[in-house]
């Protein structure tokens, strides 16, 4: 009886040997991009003298770029095989901002938002696609268009705030 045991658990073994050795045959995954697609046109509702509307906006727009900035910086030390949830999210983040309405005067800076932030995530992309692309070289130019435009959102608070302050 102990004989036969022992002969099943080494046929066992051949199999699970045999079936290891074929998974290294399989071919690499295709690499699929998360951004297809053209970009949506952008939602264009209301005035900046509209102080509510220009509130809400600003407050969703703030929120998005500082999300967006703090994943795109962890994403930038993972691997190539770590990276895509990063991409997805970043992705999300920069879909639900071209979902948002934006005011006249925050038209041109909401732009600039969503393009930077395509930019980040192709940037990301193709690094994970080729990791011998320089991902911190590219990411450290898209740094630089956010600063941009945190000096145009920072105009954009200011006036929010005048408005807040001027007597109804």
């Amino acid at each position: 009886m102990k004989q036969h045991w022992g002969r099943g658990w080494l046929g066992i073994a051949t199999v699970m040997v045999a079936a290891g050795c074929a998974i290294n045959d399989l071919p690499a995954p295709t690499f699929i991009p998360v951004t297809t697609g053209p970009m949506p046109t952008l939602i264009v509702a209301g005035t900046c003298e509209q102080t509510p509307e220009l509130e809400l906006w600003l407050q969703t727009f703030s929120i998005s770029l500082d999300s967006f900035q703090r994943q795109m910086d962890e994403a930038e030390f993972k691997s190539t095989e770590d990276i895509g949830s990063d991409i997805r999210a970043l992705t999300g983040i920069r879909d639900n901002l071209i979902e948002t309405t934006s005011p006249d005067c925050g038209t041109v800076i909401h732009r600039q938002g969503v393009d930077t932030m395509t930019s980040a995530v192709n940037a990301l992309e193709d690094f994970q696609r080729d990791s011998s692309s320089n991902l911190s070289a590219a990411l450290e130019t898209i740094r630089l268009q956010f600063q941009s435009i945190e000096t145009e959102r920072l105009a954009l608070i200011e006036r929010l705030n005048q408005q807040l302050d001027a007597p109804p």
